[in-house]
């Protein structure tokens, strides 16, 4: 059954069961790879499945033939590009890696709701 208080782009969400929901990447064509909606949706969905009281469980799971390819390379280009020429690479570095630690928050949210 889906769930109408979950809408997301690259998620979805829906209680199969009482008390059970069910998360699932959803991008098959592009093999669930994780684009920039993923980490932003990803985090948002655990932040409010945290507070939902229908929610006791969780199941986690990957439309389609993998669960994820990792993360879609084609979407996150500006963040993973280092050739600008307005800055120098140290401070280039030191924003990709506050880039990947935002990313990083989508997957300790999980951990911590």
């Amino acid at each position: 059954m889906s769930n109408a208080k979950y809408q997301f782009e690259t998620l979805s969400v829906t209680q199969p069961k009482e008390f059970v929901t069910h998360v699932e990447l959803n991008r098959p064509k592009k093999l669930n790879a994780m684009n920039v909606a993923f980490w932003r949706e990803c985090r948002e969905c655990f932040e409010q499945l945290a507070v939902d009281t229908d929610c006791r469980v969780v199941v986690l799971s990957g439309s389609g033939r993998v669960f994820t390819a990792g993360l879609d390379l084609t979407d996150m280009g500006d963040v993973v590009s280092l050739h600008s020429s307005d800055e120098d690479i140290a401070r280039k570095g030191v924003q990709l890696k506050q880039k990947i630690q935002e990313y990083q928050e989508s997957f300790t949210s999980i951990e911590k709701k």
